[in-house]
């Protein structure tokens, strides 16, 4: 549902207060457009964590089957000294309670490696590698439409944004890439030389999309917007990734307590706290990408009266009528 706005300056508070208020009336519309892509990822990268994790699997083997000499050293190369008294190896593995005794006394547990389940999850794990840089790009494109076009007064729906930023995908790609190289130039620089390109490059995917420049065009516009708002992008950029680290935390915690903090998890609880950290992503994604589509507004508004524009458009129309 798009709600139209006052285009006028607004404060780094004002921002995100607008960003939420535009959250909650699309909230259905932003989280379909990341759903769609990324519960699909979500899946590959759950099944290919699990079959790494089952490519080890413990397997128990009848202790009867496991003798020790009393003398030297034994199959596991533990130093012998006189034979062991009932008990003594399973309380070196913590089996400290009448039933580990019992449960040592009848199994050991061994792992036997499975090189090809390994194998289909390293290649599906790079296979996710790939999905996600290209998903992430993907989904943060056909936001910075969604968002912008709600913005505008304007409604679109989940199909639309996603054929209007198909297109521009690889140009949203190479300008992802170089703004890394050159932040992480920048950072090895000294750190604040890295800082810097961060805040000029930041609305570098928003000009992409909306103003259809090419990658390095689109860092020079990004730079132009930002410079003599540095302090404003890090204020708004600061406080909208806190916010989503709260929100990955909030869905991190049930997932981490699903797949335990010990011992190897199943492949039904890796798959599922997966879904949930991925679900955590989708909720948090577009309140960073409103935010710094806000920002790149306010900042044509104060620069270049993006808000006498809008209201010439208006009068236009409405005299269309």
């Amino acid at each position: 549902m798009a709600v139209q706005q006052q285009f006028e300056p607004m404060s780094v508070g004002q921002i995100l207060d607008r960003t939420f208020k535009m959250y909650r009336a699309n909230f259905l519309p932003f989280i379909a457009i990341v759903a769609v892509v990324y519960i699909p990822i979500g899946l590959i990268q759950g099944i290919a964590q699990a079959m790494l994790q089952s490519s080890v699997p413990m397997q128990t083997v009848p202790y009867e089957d496991y003798q020790y000499e009393e003398e030297g050293f034994d199959e596991d190369g533990f130093e012998q000294d006189g034979a062991r008294e009932p008990g003594e190896a399973a309380m070196m593995l913590g089996q400290t309670t009448p039933e580990g005794f019992e449960q040592f006394e009848r199994l050991r547990f061994q792992q036997e490696p499975s090189v090809g389940m390994a194998l289909g999850g390293a290649v599906l794990m790079l296979i996710t590698v790939f999905l996600i840089v290209v998903g992430y790009n993907l989904c943060t494109g056909a936001l910075i439409k969604a968002v912008s076009e709600f913005y505008l007064g304007r409604d679109v729906t989940v199909g639309q944004v996603y054929r209007a930023v198909w297109p521009r995908l690889g140009t949203i790609i190479w300008a992802a890439i170089l703004v890394a190289v050159a932040v992480m130039f920048g950072f090895a620089l000294l750190i604040v030389p890295g800082v810097i390109f961060a805040l000029w490059f930041a609305l570098t995917t928003q000009v992409v999309v909306l103003e259809d420049k090419k990658a390095t065009a689109a860092m020079s516009r990004s730079r132009q917007l930002a410079s003599g708002n540095l302090g404003k992008v890090f204020g708004v950029g600061f406080l909208a990734m806190v916010i989503t680290w709260v929100i990955s935390i909030a869905f991190g915690v049930p997932a981490a307590l699903i797949t335990g903090f010990d011992g190897t998890p199943s492949a039904a609880q890796t798959l599922v706290a997966q879904l949930i950290q991925t679900a955590g992503q989708i909720v948090a994604l577009p309140i960073v990408t409103g935010a710094l589509i806000l920002l790149y507004y306010d900042l044509r508004i104060r620069k270049e009266g993006f808000d006498l524009e809008m209201l010439a458009q208006s009068l236009q129309t409405h005299e269309a009528r």
